[in-house]
Parts: C-alpha cells; sequence; structure tokens
C-alpha cells in the first residue's frame, strides 16, 4: 500500500482487501474501534462486527467510515468513484 497520504498501489477489489485498508487505516489514526463508531455515528460495536467479518459494511457505512478513518472512496473504488456519496462532491 502507498504511505499514509498516498493513494496504496493497487485499489480494493474484494471485500478481504477493503476490511484490510480499513484495518490499516484505524491502526494508522490509533483509534479504538469504539472510538470509530462513536465519531462515525454508528452504533457502538458496528466497527468490531465489521471487522469480525460477521458484519460487511455497506456504500452507506462506508461514506461515514472514510473521513474518519482519513481515506476516500477513491482508495477503495477507483478514482472514478462518485465523490457526492462521501460527501466531498457537489450535487
Amino acid at each position: 500500500m502507498g504511505g499514509a497520504d498516498s493513494m496504496p498501489d493497487r485499489l480494493a477489489t474484494t471485500e478481504a482487501e477493503i476490511l484490510a485498508l480499513l484495518r490499516e487505516a484505524a491502526k494508522r489514526r490509533g483509534l479504538t474501534y469504539l472510538e470509530i463508531d462513536d465519531r462515525a455515528g454508528l452504533a457502538n460495536g458496528h466497527f468490531s462486527k465489521i471487522m469480525g467479518e460477521s458484519n460487511s459494511p455497506t456504500l452507506h457505512t462506508l461514506a461515514k467510515l472514510c473521513p474518519v478513518l482519513g481515506i476516500g472512496f477513491a482508495e477503495i473504488f477507483g478514482a472514478d468513484a462518485n465523490p457526492c456519496v462521501d460527501g466531498r462532491g457537489t450535487s
């Protein structure tokens, strides 16, 4: 993967790769899973369930997690990802 503020060398394409990207971003930020839940407006334990693979992250959940973890949709889905989904674009 790329550096802390750079795009990864390769985009995440599978759920396992997306989870690894989320896990790495959480570690890089030094946030606990409960802190991530709180900052993203998720129910306590939700991020933990995603990381434990008992829940799959929805696009809506990813849109909440990306700003908290300091990653963009482009890192997950490619440069042509819709920036409006994560709130950084205009409608």
